[in-house]
């Protein structure tokens, strides 16, 4: 049997990958199980990430000369999604690598990615859109990606020691 660590919210539980092909895992937290979606996509979440944040640092969700009136939706219109540039969705969300840092309570929501915790007052994309404040979600949404990319970078350096 397969051991995974999946991280939800800030703790980190261990389960084990259901043998029926799904991609959710049972959590025991003690307490009681719970099913978390297991994402499929293959692509490298640090490379996903650095390629992101180059992407908000470069202007990518700046407005279109095309369709000015269309605003760019986080994530979504990156090449982070892996539903980008299908005019339908391919792929459901909960194969996508932006799940793992979705609260479980949001894994249902139509686009989950935009329930991501981006500061320490739990606003997010959803929430900063609202706001119709787009130098204020680019900020915030730079200063998350960095966050994790630190992260998962002196996680793997840690691993590589070991």
């Amino acid at each position: 049997m397969v051991q995974w660590h999946v991280a939800c919210a800030s703790s980190e539980w261990e389960c084990n990958r259901r043998n029926d092909g799904s991609n959710e895992l049972p959590i025991n937290t003690g307490e009681q199980e719970i099913l978390i979606a297991m994402t499929t996509d293959e692509r490298d979440i640090l490379e996903l990430l650095k390629a992101e944040l180059d992407f908000v640092e470069s202007g990518g969700y700046g407005r279109s000369v095309r369709t000015p009136w269309h605003n760019k939706s986080t994530f979504q219109d990156s090449l982070s999604c892996i539903n980008y540039g299908y005019p339908y969705r391919a792929h459901p969300c909960n194969e996508c690598h932006l799940l793992d840092f979705v609260t479980p309570d949001h894994h249902t929501e139509s686009v989950p990615c935009h329930h991501i915790p981006l500061n320490t007052d739990g606003e997010t994309i959803e929430d900063l859109e609202s706001q119709d404040n787009q130098a204020k979600l680019e900020r915030e949404v730079g200063r998350w990606l960095r966050d994790r990319i630190k992260q998962i970078e002196e996680e793997r350096a840690n691993t590589a020691r070991v």
